[in-house]
């Protein structure tokens, strides 16, 4: 299950001086390591290899290595060099929701789709085939070719506010994740600078990054990782819910009543920026994939 970690700047949480934007840079690193993971050369002391793009001095990808997925690690940082806030993110591009299929002794076996894509690519990480398996059809017996949304989010009993429907079947789109295999991917801002608007102005960042031109629909699945979930279960709601109502605050809704939000990038006019905080859809349990 995917954790994300993000500033608790919520109802409740301690208000801060307002923070001085300016003085903040936003840098995206390209992760090109064959394994999907992230290489930090200054921290671990090497040169930094800016100028080709480069990230790390693992295996460099091959052409056949997942070419739709893009993975990013991004660095807030003061202008002195001062590290506020890490977080990761993925792009995956509209090609990776073409068909295909897989043959044996000269008959199709299965069909490879987007969430076939996301199940069995290892650059992508554990929870991009968790996010797969939960959103996206894969090889159904009646149709194996239909690869979109799953029907139950869309006209099922679990479409919640059915602000998101087929829409979400086109076009590229990004996943905030935390998956432990790329390093340090979380949105993690240090306790010093927390209640001060940084991780809202992040997001903001995020938005107009040239990175996701072309980009459709940024998902997200936030609960809190400070929080031992099954230790005090009433402290973990609390948590839970707080994370949830940052991303709710910068335009993300639920996708039916799944445990991914989503936010409509491209289309301002969508309906889920119309859709008040507090009618939003709440969590199924059935949503779950274990």
């Amino acid at each position: 299950m995917s954790a994300l970690k993000i500033t608790q700047e919520q109802d409740g949480a301690p208000k801060r001086e307002p923070f001085d934007f300016s003085t903040l840079r936003f840098v995206v690193h390209l992760v090109t390591s064959a394994d999907g993971c992230y290489y930090d050369r200054e921290s671990s002391g090497s040169d930094s290899d800016s100028d080709n793009g480069y990230n790390s001095e693992e295996d460099m990808l091959e052409e056949d290595d997942d070419p739709w997925l893009k993975i990013y690690y991004v660095k807030i940082e003061t202008t002195d060099g001062t590290r506020i806030d890490q977080f990761g993110y993925k792009v995956i591009d509209k090609s990776a929701r073409r068909i295909s299929v897989w043959m044996s002794g000269g008959a199709v076996t299965r069909y490879y789709n987007l969430a076939e894509r996301l199940h069995f690519s290892e650059r992508g990480g554990s929870y991009l085939e968790m996010f797969g398996n939960a959103l996206w059809n894969n090889n159904l017996k009646k149709n194996p070719k239909d690869g979109n949304l799953k029907e139950e989010l869309v006209t099922g009993d679990r479409k919640g506010t059915g602000v998101f429907s087929t829409e979400l079947n086109k076009g590229s789109f990004a996943f905030i994740s935390d998956d432990p295999q790329d390093a340090k991917d979380d949105f993690f801002i240090r306790d010093e600078y927390r209640g001060r608007g940084i991780a809202t102005w992040a997001l903001k960042q995020l938005f107009k990054h040239n990175t996701l031109k072309g980009v459709r629909f940024i998902f997200v699945e936030p609960w809190a990782t400070r929080v031992p979930q099954h230790e005090d279960k009433d402290a973990a709601k609390e948590a839970n819910e707080g994370v949830q109502l940052f991303f709710r605050k910068n335009g993300f809704r639920r996708v039916g009543q799944s445990a991914y939000f989503a936010y409509a990038l491209a289309d301002k006019n969508h309906p889920s920026h119309r859709l008040a905080i507090e009618d939003d859809a709440v969590l199924s349990i059935s949503s779950y994939i274990l």
